[in-house]
C-alpha cells in the first residue's frame, strides 16, 4: 500500500486534495465527446467509455464501487488510494517517499480495490477508525483473517470468492479443506508434454501429482 493516507490535509476533518477533480483527466485516461466524466467526489467511479481499453477487460472490472466499503471515513480512503495509484504525478502524490511512480492499469487497480475494500471493511467491523490505530498486531490479525477466509459452507478460499473445486462436494469438514490445501502446496501440476523430457531429465520422477523438489 502507498502513503496515500498521509495526503495533506485541507482544513475540516474529511477534506481531500483530490475532491472535485476529474479522475480521467487526472490520469490520463481519453473519453469520447459527451461521456459522463468520473469524479473523485462520486462513490462509483465509471470506466466502461474509456478509450483504448483491452476487450478482455471486463465491464464489471470497468466500474470502481467505493460504495462497497461501509465506513464514510474509510470510503475516503479508498479513493484516495486508487487515485494516487492512478496519477501518482498529482502534486499531492509527488512528494510521498513511498508512493507509486508509474500509473497503474484500471484492471490492476480494479483488483487492488477489491483486496483493498476488504481490509477496510474489517477494519471498520473491529472498530477501528483511523491508520494511526493500525499496529503489527492489527496486521498479523488480518494476514490470519485473510488466508483462510470461510464462506457460509465451510469452504475453504484463499480470495474469499471461491468456495469449492469443479466437482467436490459440500459438507466436507473444516478439517478436510485445511488438509487439502496443506497437500497441494506441497505438489505441483505435472509438466507439459512439452517440457516432459526436461523434467525427466533433471532426475525427478514423472508422476500424475510430483513432489515438489523444495518440500
Amino acid at each position: 500500500m502507498t502513503e496515500a493516507a498521509a495526503l495533506p490535509r485541507a482544513a475540516g476533518p474529511l477534506q481531500s486534495p483530490f475532491a472535485g477533480i476529474d479522475v480521467c483527466r487526472e490520469a490520463g485516461l481519453s473519453l469520447p465527446d459527451g461521456t459522463s466524466r468520473p469524479m473523485f467526489d462520486d462513490d462509483l467511479w465509471d470506466f466502461t467509455e474509456v478509450i483504448g481499453l483491452p476487450r478482455h477487460m471486463s465491464r464489471v472490472s470497468r466500474r470502481f464501487d467505493f460504495a462497497a466499503v461501509t465506513g464514510t471515513g474509510w470510503r475516503l480512503v479508498a479513493k484516495e488510494q486508487i487515485m494516487a495509484m492512478l496519477a501518482p504525478r498529482h502534486d499531492a502524490v509527488m512528494p510521498l517517499p513511498h508512493a507509486y511512480r508509474t500509473p497503474l492499469h484500471l484492471l490492476t487497480a480494479f483488483g487492488r480495490l477489491a483486496e483493498l475494500t476488504r481490509f477496510l471493511n474489517w477494519l471498520a467491523s473491529r472498530g477501528t477508525t483511523s491508520l494511526a490505530d493500525v499496529d503489527d498486531d492489527c496486521c498479523e490479525a488480518w494476514l490470519a483473517h485473510r488466508r483462510y477466509l470461510l464462506d457460509g459452507r465451510d469452504g475453504l478460499s484463499s480470495t474469499g470468492i471461491t468456495s469449492f473445486p469443479t466437482g467436490c462436494p459440500p459438507g466436507r469438514s473444516r478439517k478436510y479443506w485445511k488438509a487439502t490445501k496443506r497437500e497441494a502446496s506441497r505438489c505441483r501440476w505435472p509438466p507439459s508434454t512439452s517440457s516432459a523430457s526436461g523434467w525427466a531429465a533433471a532426475g525427478h520422477p514423472m508422476t500424475r501429482w510430483r513432489r515438489s523438489p523444495w518440500a
